[in-house]
């Protein structure tokens, strides 16, 4: 049995935001009552990373999100698609035989697109994560850890747009295989 981090392990893993704003994996239909707006929301946003050396990975997260809303009252419904793909690079440091700190730093490119009029975006921030990994079985790990986020560049139609910063608490949960 290998070690978290070992050199030819893949780990899969999705980000639990602890909010409902930007989950990673959700299938959620929202509706309002009396008579108002309604919307359907599928996302997934799974991560791979693989372990070139012995604790450094190198991997990224592909994902796509979808929205539809149907106004209150019969008029045409708006939709939102976000595809997103990030490029990073971590360091496993084993804390023991059920702990670990992982930390990745990457970069992603987030493109939004709208329904009517063509309206589209782009985003490319820098992503830095620092999870701490509880490892209660082989092969299977979850963890929370700070999160910064800092967009570069953010532009709508050639226009640029205000570049944010955020920073908070994630969680993941996922699991791995391989490894010498």
């Amino acid at each position: 049995m290998s070690r978290f981090g070992a050199q030819g392990q893949m780990a899969i893993s999705v980000d639990l935001p602890l909010t409902n704003e930007a989950p990673q994996f959700a299938i959620l239909h929202e509706s309002t009552s009396m008579g108002g707006d309604s919307s359907t929301r599928v996302a997934i946003m799974p991560s791979l990373d693989y372990f070139v050396a012995p604790n450094i990975s190198i991997g990224g997260q592909l994902g796509i999100d979808y929205t539809t809303t149907s106004p209150a009252g019969g008029g045409p419904s708006a939709s939102a698609t976000v595809l997103q793909v990030e490029a990073r690079v971590g360091y496993n440091l084993a804390l023991g035989d059920m702990a670990s700190l992982w930390p990745h730093v990457g970069i992603a490119y987030v493109h939004v697109s709208g329904s009517g009029g063509g309206s589209s975006a782009y985003l490319v921030p820098i992503v830095v994560t620092a999870p701490f990994l509880w490892h209660p079985t082989p092969h299977f790990f979850l963890g929370a850890g700070p999160v910064f986020t800092t967009s570069l560049v953010a532009k709508s139609g050639g226009n640029d747009l205000p570049k944010t910063t955020d920073f908070g608490i994630q969680a993941l949960i996922g699991g791995s295989f391989g490894g010498t």
